[in-house]
């Protein structure tokens, strides 16, 4: 028998969602069917903080990766992901090495490609919904920081934070203003900056000056640098600026107000600042990383190693060990040419072959009725066991009245009866609450265009396309490329 892996979740803050005992009464049901044994268990809690670390799901990944499992099941698809990149990354990794994961609820087989792309159908449903309540968040940020009011984080050196009171919104908000601690030393060592005062000599000013410190142990460069950046020492409220893995870039959605807070030097000194910054920037023509969307899965067909990537006007990927050892032939391919090999398998031989949306659609639903039918066979008789235990509680009370048994003891047996009917409230909630998913043509047919647009659009949407679909590609000595899609 097949070994698998169950995982449950549930949030602390929200009270009308299916308990972790449910969840794993459900997963149990479902092996029981399927034939898998469950080894392992594993739930996270996430609390009212946000916090969005889940240990016990790294552990079972970790395991899983270690190929401990076969499998892993989860009560639904939104308990195992999380609208996240990385857990999308993550299933596609299990996948490569042979661990499906499986929903009790959804009823799609990941084995298939089919049922793959349903999977991705009710991936999609489900953030919708989570984008909707980020959309409804995103636009109450939006209002707040275009009034300059405080937005989160840490206040730049030379700020501190206030509270008044919003006449208009009639609560308490967050200000910036000026801190005349620190402000001082700010306006002088970006004066300086802006006069051409080389940065050694600012820094040993600063160190030097009695400028108090925050978390630093001393002044330095970066330091210096960072506020040669900051837009905000003239008085511009910057916010929703940079992105993860570039906190600098301007996005399309940055939000500049002038004047919503108070300036620490004129706009005359920043622009010799920014000046100074332009004559300063020798950055090297490298290539830029974002062409190289098949980083980390292109492999040598003679020695099996993973293929690195190179730079300048003719990138390739070429063989690590070739380069290094010197043991084995030369192996490589132009960059782009091997990503114009594999976004065209994947159009022409995976999504050209995806048409027939009412066909996947009529199977998918099929089953869900078939589950539908089995759920409430279930709930039925769910209800009769709970009358059950009712018609229990119910003669021992009456037994303990009339003095006929041991006060005791049956009063234990009363509480251990009355949480058994809990659980089965619970249970009947859970399967209540969490109705089969019926798929119409038009969501396959939506998600089919969602991977198209992602096959059209930039490096962050193709690399995630090609994680979805793509295990490795293997260049080989005469030429060949061999894409292995995933299983």
């Amino acid at each position: 028998m097949k070994r698998a892996a169950a995982y449950a979740r549930i949030s602390s803050d929200k009270q009308n969602q299916t308990s972790l005992d449910a969840q794993f009464d459900e997963i149990q049901n479902f092996a029981d069917r399927v034939g898998l044994q469950i080894i392992d268990k594993f739930h996270d809690i996430i609390t009212a903080s946000g916090a969005k670390e889940r240990p016990e799901f790294s552990r079972m990944i970790e395991n899983a990766m270690d190929r401990k499992y076969d499998a892993i099941i989860v009560f639904k698809l939104d308990r195992w992901e999380r609208d996240d990149i990385e857990d999308m990354i993550i299933t596609r990794q299990l996948e490569s090495n042979g661990i499906f994961v499986f929903s009790t609820s959804e009823g799609f087989d990941p084995t298939t490609p089919s049922g793959r792309f349903i999977r991705n159908v009710i991936s999609a449903n489900n953030r919708f919904y989570i984008e909707n309540l980020k959309h409804e968040t995103y636009k109450k940020t939006t209002a707040s920081a275009k009034q300059g009011f405080f937005q989160g984080g840490y206040p730049p050196y030379g700020y501190r934070l206030v509270k008044r009171y919003d006449e208009v919104y009639k609560r308490e908000r967050t200000y910036y203003e000026i801190n005349p601690e620190e402000a001082p030393f700010v306006k002088k060592a970006l004066e300086m900056y802006a006069e051409g005062t080389p940065n050694k000599e600012i820094v040993e000013w600063l160190n030097n000056s009695g400028a108090p410190l925050r978390r630093a142990k001393s002044w330095n460069v970066t330091i210096l640098s960072e506020w040669a950046r900051n837009e905000k020492y003239t008085g511009t409220f910057v916010y929703r600026k940079g992105f993860k893995r570039n906190l600098r870039k301007e996005r399309d959605d940055t939000i500049k107000v002038s004047g919503a807070m108070p300036a620490i030097i004129d706009m005359e000194t920043w622009e010799k600042i920014q000046e100074r910054r332009q004559k300063n920037n020798h950055f090297s023509k490298n290539y830029s990383t974002k062409e190289c969307i098949l980083k980390g899965m292109v492999y040598c067909g003679d020695c099996a190693s993973i293929m690195t990537h190179s730079g300048g006007s003719t990138a390739r990927y070429y063989c690590s060990r070739a380069k290094n050892k010197k043991d084995v032939p030369w192996v490589s391919i132009r960059r782009d040419k091997a990503n114009k090999i594999v976004l065209d398998y994947i159009k022409t031989k995976i999504l050209d072959k995806v048409t027939d949306f009412e066909a996947m659609a009529k199977e998918y639903n099929r089953l869900s009725q078939e589950k539908e039918k089995g759920t409430s066979e279930r709930v039925i008789n769910l209800v009769r066991r709970k009358e059950e235990i009712q018609t229990k509680i119910e003669n021992a009370t009456n037994a303990i009245l009339e003095g006929l048994a041991i006060d005791g003891a049956l009063k234990e047996r009363i509480k251990k009866m009355k949480e058994e009917i809990d659980t089965v409230d619970n249970e009947i909630a859970y399967l209540s609450e969490n109705k089969e998913t019926y798929l119409t043509p038009e969501m396959i047919e939506e998600e089919y265009k969602r991977r198209c647009e992602m096959l059209e659009g930039d490096y962050e949407s193709q690399r995630a396309l090609i994680l979805e679909m793509i295990q490795k590609v293997i260049i080989h000595p005469n030429g060949w490329v061999e894409i292995i899609e995933r299983s």
